[in-house]
């Protein structure tokens, strides 16, 4: 399993990393947890979580997030891109909820995005399938 300090160069790192570090969280509700890492793909120490998600992505909150991020992307030196992890409880597998939010929010912040999003449910963590070509 990787390291949370170690680079993530590759998907199966990124799985591994986001494991490690969700793994003590319980799983409740609709969130997303967003992870920053430096230049040298290496994860920031702190984590951010956005709990009580909405069913469906709306401008508003996307356009907040793509703030936020883009803000510490853009404007610190240690962040270089973030790797997102969307959360919910119930059935296993993305849902409609993470494919709506994972293709609202690979559209609003492009570059910024270091990695695909990644939806942790009970059956485990995955890479969300995307409606647009936003990829």
């Amino acid at each position: 399993m990787t390291a949370a300090h170690e680079p993530i160069t590759d998907l199966t790192e990124l799985v591994a990393t986001w494991t490690t570090l969700l793994e003590t969280a319980p799983l409740r509700g609709r969130n997303l947890w967003l992870m920053f890492l430096d230049p040298s793909a290496r994860p920031l120490p702190a984590l951010t979580q956005i709990e009580g998600l909405s069913l469906t992505p709306d401008a508003r909150s996307i356009d907040s997030l793509g703030e936020l991020v883009r803000h510490l992307v853009d404007d610190d030196r240690d962040p270089s891109g973030a790797a997102l992890c969307l959360e919910r409880s119930g059935t296993t597998g993305a849902s409609p909820f993470e494919e709506g939010w994972a293709d609202a929010l690979t559209r609003e912040l492009g570059e910024h995005l270091a990695w695909p999003v990644l939806v942790r449910t009970p059956g485990g963590i995955t890479p969300v399938r995307l409606w647009s070509s936003a990829a």
